[in-house]
């Protein structure tokens, strides 16, 4: 699993979304990828919907922004091969108020 923040820039001047897009880039293997929100006990976000050997899967992400408040949300990515013989490598690209 990896790990990473998704952070609320304008905490008292705007209740816009959080929204980030994950990606990863595959060199061999045929991996995909699931994001989970750490906060709502690993609430799922979206998975890859790639199928097949691909060399970029994607995912969006949104979370609610509250004026006012702190959403700032810790967000962990689970990579899994197709089968138990893919172990490919990858790399990854974070678009988004991301840290």
């Amino acid at each position: 699993m990896a790990r990473f923040g998704l952070r609320d820039p304008n905490l008292f001047l705007s209740s816009t979304a959080l929204r980030a897009r994950v990606g990863i880039a595959v060199s061999g293997g045929d991996l995909d990828f699931c994001a989970y929100d750490v906060r709502n006990t690993l609430h799922l976000l979206g998975c890859s919907t790639q199928s097949g050997i691909v060399s970029n899967e994607q995912v969006s992400i949104s979370i609610q922004n509250t004026l006012g408040s702190d959403d700032s949300e810790a967000i962990f990515v689970k990579v899994f091969g197709a089968t138990a013989s893919d172990t490919g490598q990858y790399t990854w690209t974070i678009l988004g108020s991301s840290s």
